[in-house]
């Protein structure tokens, strides 16, 4: 007797599910019938979005359609949030209460901005998480000079070089220095940049309360704006409800080695938190949400196929590159062992967003990304 098609179903369009869905429906493999659950239009292409503020480029051209993306791949795309995942039952239920059966799982929705409990913070600030973020972002800007970037992370660090030759930009991080996870050195190389290039950096600065003109500071400074964006951190997101898996203290599903929360039921990307053998958590990039959207795709067919569910996962991060303006970047590759600067750092940047765009054309059967 002929084995029926597994239906697998992929929660969530971004690195970690594109990846996923790429590896289901790639060349070779047994067939399925798969599906993508996601409410935006297209898979948005994250770490460009902050390029996407220049006055020449345009928000859209860093989100790649879905209906194109997939059509020459047999997946059925719901543009539909998804509010329930129930692993007991195999079936997901969607915002409009309509229920879909499944024998695989892949939840894969990523984070959602972090609002610490600042007064007027989030009535004030824009966040800057996914392209509907940079549009507003960017439709704010066409009026107002003077911006306050609130974080000093990847983000906000990449925002305020890609800011800096259009407006006054004060760069406000709570730690006593930008970019904690790289050395000491590449920090105070980007702080040095950017402070050239006009951006005012206030580390060690946290933001006390928010009001419409002012920003107030901890140690009693106040900080005059017109835009405040807040890439102050990430959180675990509100949904979809997950029934009886446990979860950890941040709001994290709580996963096993193959990113398995619930019998037939995996998380992947920013969901999963990978904890190094010190006890640190990994960094959440799509680099790595590539590698587990990938490695979600591979334990399911060895299950499917093989009974068995492979190998554990291995995380492995490859190196970080932070922009610091349209000609400098700043970061390491190869396993933390190559720090890179200047000009070369941000060749590599622009070269791994290339390769990326290719890597997802040839995994969905287009000719051009």
């Amino acid at each position: 007797m002929a084995q029926t098609a597994p239906v697998i179903a992929v929660i969530g369009g971004g690195y970690a599910g594109i990846a996923a869905i790429g590896g289901l429906a790639g060349r070779g493999r047994p067939p399925a019938e798969l599906h993508l659950f996601d409410p935006s239009p297209g898979h948005q292409l994250m770490p460009e979005l902050p390029s996407a503020l220049d006055p020449g480029d345009d928000v859209a051209r860093h989100v790649l359609p879905f209906p194109k993306l997939l059509g020459h791949r047999s997946v059925q795309w719901h543009r539909v949030r998804v509010a329930q995942v129930n692993a007991a039952q195999h079936t997901l239920t969607d915002e409009s209460g309509t229920r879909h059966a499944f024998d695989w799982a892949v939840v894969a929705v990523g984070t959602t901005t972090f609002w610490p409990p600042v007064p007027g913070l989030a009535a004030h600030a824009l966040p800057f998480r996914t392209a509907t973020d940079a549009e507003a972002v960017k439709a704010a800007l066409k009026s107002r000079r003077r911006l306050v970037v609130g974080g000093g992370g990847l983000t906000g660090v990449e925002l305020a070089g890609e800011l800096a030759p259009r407006y006054h930009v004060v760069l406000v991080e709570a730690a006593p220095r930008l970019l904690p996870g790289l050395g000491l050195g590449l920090a105070r190389y980007a702080a040095e940049r950017l402070e050239r290039a006009g951006v005012r950096v206030m580390a060690g600065q946290r933001i006390r309360a928010v009001t419409d003109p002012d920003i107030l500071l901890d140690g009693g400074g106040r900080i005059p704006y017109d835009t405040l964006i807040w890439a102050g951190g990430v959180a675990a997101p509100a949904g979809p409800e997950l029934p009886g898996v446990a979860h950890d203290e941040h709001g994290y599903p709580r996963a096993d080695a193959w990113g398995q929360v619930a019998p037939g039921v995996f998380v992947a990307g920013d969901l999963w938190i990978h904890r190094s053998a010190r006890g640190g958590i990994w960094p959440q990039t799509a680099q790595s949400a590539t590698a587990d959207g990938k490695f979600a795709a591979q334990t399911i067919w060895s299950r499917v196929e093989r009974r068995q569910p492979g190998p554990a996962f291995e995380p492995t991060n490859h190196g970080i590159l932070v922009s610091l303006d349209p000609s400098k970047g700043v970061g390491w590759v190869v396993d933390e062992g190559i720090p890179v600067w200047g000009f070369g750092a941000r060749v590599m940047k622009n070269l791994a967003f290339k390769r990326y765009r290719q890597q997802v054309a040839h995994a969905f059967g287009r000719r051009r990304p």
